[in-house]
């Protein structure tokens, strides 16, 4: 009697989670592949090289830290632009947590999103629009 209780219980909990994530995918929005600039990705190249290169490689390929591009980049390509861009905001120049501007997120962001294989487009890339990108960096051309 208490294992069937037991398995009833069970059985009514994952119909609940599963109708529950299936509402909540009916809400969620749309992921939006969010565009960059090709001046943005030369700012955020040049935001890199000054305070990223000495640890991830000036060809990102990692030297005493993880590589962000190329062969060797891990897993960066599968993260999300909000996922790249909140990293680097809370953890980011190691030891210099805190250095880099609104401007300089975005832009290194954009730069990230480019050696990862995404390529420019005609609109500016935003925080705003960083946020509402949940693809992976490497989802898009």
């Amino acid at each position: 009697m208490m294992i069937r209780k037991f398995v009833w219980i069970a059985a009514a909990a994952g119909t609940i989670a599963s109708v529950s994530y299936a509402l909540a995918a009916q809400s969620a929005p749309t992921a939006q592949r969010a565009s960059f600039t090709s001046a943005q990705a030369a700012q955020g190249r040049n935001v890199f090289y000054l305070r990223c290169a000495e640890c991830h490689g000036a060809d990102l390929q990692g030297v005493n830290a993880p590589a962000l591009a190329g062969s060797e980049r891990g897993n960066l390509d599968s993260q999300s632009p909000i996922a790249v861009e909140s990293f680097i905001d809370a953890a980011m120049p190691i030891g210099n947590v805190g250095i880099l501007s609104p401007d300089d997120l975005v832009n290194v962001t954009a730069f990230l999103m480019q050696q990862n294989g995404r390529s420019p487009g005609g609109a500016p890339l935003t925080l705003a629009a960083i946020k509402r990108d949940t693809a992976a960096l490497s989802g898009g051309h």
